[in-house]
């Protein structure tokens, strides 16, 4: 008997939509071994969409370096919607067209994607090829929602709270089918094999200074770089775990700062990493722009979270809800980044969010995230 196919698109844009499709993907084969087919890809480079990669990326990396026209671009597509999904047809047809024809030839039973382009380019193909499979949307904005998920064809909106839940039914989605589950993160972060101790001795990092681990998502662009750029000049007693992404220039640069280095500063550049949850276990806080996956990656293990900055008005709430509950800072500029610094060497406020995040319901429940959603797919190929 031909076993089912189950379909998770995502686009590569920064990397949260990739760790969350590659967290339900996981999930579904850790918890049905061997029952389905389950293709987790990069839709426009797995259909050969090779311009709309391109354009998508370019505008992405715009947003990362230039926050106010990424909020410029989101309050105009806002105000005009419906007219940007209208226009999908024509600023991506090619990705339309070539997906079309992957998905054709795929004829999967189901899709859960993580991106509302590749959820859109599916229930267009399913229309157009005549084809039988529902189409669920996961929303990767926690505690948002926004217009580009406003499509009445998908057949279910899954998102991670209550907040977003409310928006996306202002939207004119049916609530019976928006379906509150929680935000799903790797399996591999609640299953860490190696010590603490281990990972600072294959990293080299000084076990007598705190650690913190910086990241700005997969392309590794972000505005604190100078603020660690000075830091290291001022000698302060820490280890900086830098995760450069794919910016090449970016790490081939502090590579060369490492091996002139005389700092007490402790600057560890990495690429691009696959153990993100060994690295973390090994940090006191983390570092980086307010993408919900990296922030959520960061309170499963109990690491404080330090936020520099955000790409998307989508991840203010991200905000919000690390600085009110107690999880960590927001840092507007590079006086507040050396202020908590020497906060953290001067204060127990680490154990004191460490305390709030062990506490916290909605870190709790990121445990079952993947499985929940994994669950929910495959009682859906059952309907």
């Amino acid at each position: 008997m031909d076993r089912k196919k189950i379909l998770i698109p995502y686009v590569d844009a920064g990397s949260g939509h990739k760790r969350t499709a590659n967290a339900i993907g996981g999930a579904i084969q850790d918890l049905y071994p061997g029952k389905f087919d389950v293709e987790v890809v990069d839709f426009p480079k797995a259909v050969g969409a090779k311009v709309s990669d391109k354009v998508m990326l370019r505008f992405w990396n715009m947003a990362l370096g230039n926050p106010k026209f990424s909020e410029f671009s989101f309050r105009l597509m806002e105000k005009t919607h419906p007219l940007p999904r209208v226009l999908l047809p024509v600023f991506f047809y090619e990705l339309i067209q070539k997906g079309n024809l992957y998905i054709q030839s795929l004829n999967p039973d189901i899709v859960c994607a993580t991106h509302y382009y590749p959820a859109s380019v599916s229930c267009i193909a399913r229309e157009k090829c005549n084809l039988n499979y529902q189409v669920i949307g996961c929303i990767t904005d926690p505690f948002t929602s926004f217009s580009f998920w406003a499509d009445r064809k998908y057949d279910d909106i899954i998102t991670a709270s209550k907040e977003s839940y409310g928006l996306t039914v202002k939207l004119g989605i049916p609530r019976h089918r928006i379906h509150i589950l929680p935000f799903p993160v790797e399996k591999k972060f609640f299953n860490i094999q190696k010590t603490r101790e281990q990972v600072e001795e294959e990293y080299g990092i000084d076990p007598k200074m705190k650690t913190f681990l910086i990241s700005f998502g997969g392309e590794g662009i972000g505005s604190a770089t100078d603020y660690v750029l000075k830091m290291e000049k001022s000698g302060l007693p820490f280890n900086v775990i830098f995760i450069c992404g794919k910016n090449e220039e970016l790490l081939r640069n502090l590579i060369v700062l490492k091996k002139k280095s005389r700092s007490r500063t402790k600057i560890i550049p990495l690429g691009f990493v696959e153990n993100m949850h060994e690295l973390l276990m090994a940090c006191d806080f983390a570092v980086g722009k307010a993408g919900p996956s990296t922030i959520f990656e960061a309170l499963t293990l109990n690491v404080p979270y330090m936020i520099t900055g955000y790409s998307s008005l989508q991840e203010l709430p991200n905000i919000k809800f690390v600085t009110e509950n107690g999880f960590g800072w927001n840092i507007e500029n590079e006086a507040d980044f050396f202020i908590q610094l020497g906060i953290i060497l001067g204060t127990d406020v680490l154990n004191e969010y460490r305390r709030n995040i062990a506490r916290s319901r909605f870190v709790k429940s990121l445990r079952k995230g993947a499985d929940s959603i994994a669950k929910f797919v495959v009682d859906k190929l059952s309907d």
